[in-house]
């Protein structure tokens, strides 16, 4: 059970208050016995909020921490990339900048490439029973997230054997 911390909807700029709220929501999750968390925050300029993410992360050890689709509006990706590796983050929910998986599977390949397994990069987005093999096979992505209308609002985290 990985926990959405998010305070509210709209941009991933945090005022001190949301982040205050954020850890606190961290904490709760570790309480309550969460395996992870995901998580998001960025800068004005759209760059990786990397103090307030690498506290976040080190507030929630020992559970794994995901990095969502805040990263998919952030200025450079490859930098992007580096600061949630360097804030110790797990794995990265990406759709590849794309509406869908499926559409940015060229970017979601390059992404999985240059981790180079530091962090597990996660395709989601528009992922179905149709178009998985292709996405799996597409972009050497060992970790899949699908959610559909039909799930009530649960998500889902498949691992893919190699």
């Amino acid at each position: 059970l990985h926990v959405m911390i998010r305070p509210r909807a709209g941009d991933f700029c945090y005022s001190e208050t949301e982040f205050e709220v954020m850890k606190r929501d961290v904490v709760t999750a570790k309480q309550f016995g969460a395996d992870g968390v995901v998580l998001g925050l960025l800068t004005p300029e759209l760059s990786v909020d990397i103090r307030r993410t690498s506290e976040l992360v080190e507030l929630a050890l020992p559970m794994s921490v995901t990095f969502h689709r805040a990263f998919d509006i952030a200025r450079n990706l490859m930098e992007a990339l580096e600061e949630v590796i360097g804030c110790g983050c797990n794995r990265l929910l990406t759709s590849g900048q794309a509406n869908s998986a499926e559409e940015g599977m060229p970017l979601l390949r390059e992404l999985v490439r240059f981790a180079d397994g530091r962090i597990i990069i996660m395709p989601a987005s528009g992922i179905t029973l149709s178009n998985i093999n292709t996405i799996v096979l597409e972009t050497s992505a060992t970790e899949i997230h699908v959610g559909t209308a039909a799930s009530n609002g649960v998500e889902y985290v498949t691992t893919i054997p190699r």
